[in-house]
């Protein structure tokens, strides 16, 4: 059947040629062979599978998993990943700071006010992204950022003073406000025009969820059992760095549209 089908398309292509005036030969040949052309299920079936590949270049091949591996290479797995990453821990950290402060550090509303202040210095720095993105990749970047606002959450029960809370309030802020720069920009490049405001929202609802769950999360510990601080600030943030370290294994690196250096 396939020797046949080879067969009938040459002598389409032989018969246009000859039926096709030179003067108009390209344009004409283009009609006669789509005319022409008797395209079996075989061809048709090869050509409709390239199509959809070219189409979707995170597709990946059915077998064992292959619907799994397909997910996981959707870049926005990756950010939905780190947006439920950023969302948790910070959240866990904003609900139990005031408590902590007063009742493990003594704070007065002096210390509070400062570190607050401490809070918002990364805010105003975080125009520097793009001076680090000179020397790394904005994904990597992104899960370093993840890193360290899941690392200062987890330390924050373990520095009960002054300025081991000012330390800790510095380095999650720093990560806090990087990543959340660096989701916009990615979520940017990574989306069309058209699928973009969609990603976004998604991405908004995904983190007021996992905001919400954190929120749950805190007083069902605190109302049934009699855990410290330090392992609440501890799960949250190891949970942030659980889901940077998931999203490098399982996510791979986006390709951008314009090449990074």
């Amino acid at each position: 059947m396939l020797a046949t089908t080879i067969g009938q398309l040459s002598r389409s292509r032989k018969g246009a040629r000859e039926t096709c005036p030179a003067q108009d030969k390209p344009g004409c040949l283009a009609m006669v062979w789509q005319k022409r052309a008797k395209v079996t299920p075989f061809f048709d079936g090869l050509r409709l599978d390239c199509s959809i590949r070219a189409a979707t270049p995170y597709r990946s091949a059915p077998g064992n998993g292959g619907a799994m591996n397909t997910r996981l290479k959707d870049p926005v797995v990756f950010l939905i990943m780190m947006a439920v990453a950023g969302s948790l821990s910070f959240s866990v950290w904003q609900v139990l700071l005031n408590n902590f402060v007063i009742e493990q550090a003594a704070f007065s509303g002096r210390e509070i006010g400062i570190l607050q202040s401490l809070r918002e210095v990364p805010g105003f720095l975080a125009f520097t992204a793009v001076l680090v993105l000179l020397v790394i990749r904005e994904q990597n970047f992104a899960l370093l950022s993840i890193g360290l606002l899941g690392a200062g959450v987890a330390m924050t029960g373990f520095l009960p003073t002054e300025y081991g809370l000012y330390f800790t309030t510095v380095l999650m802020s720093i990560g806090f406000h990087y990543f959340y720069t660096l989701q916009q920009s990615l979520t940017l490049q990574w989306t069309s025009t058209e699928e973009a405001p969609v990603v976004m929202g998604r991405l908004s609802s995904v983190s007021s969820i996992a905001a919400l769950v954190a929120y749950g999360g805190v007083w069902v510990v605190i109302e049934w059992s009699d855990s410290d601080y330090k392992w609440l600030y501890l799960v949250a943030g190891g949970l942030a760095l659980a889901l940077a370290v998931g999203a490098k294994a399982l996510c791979p690196m986006v390709t951008h549209r314009v090449p990074q250096r």
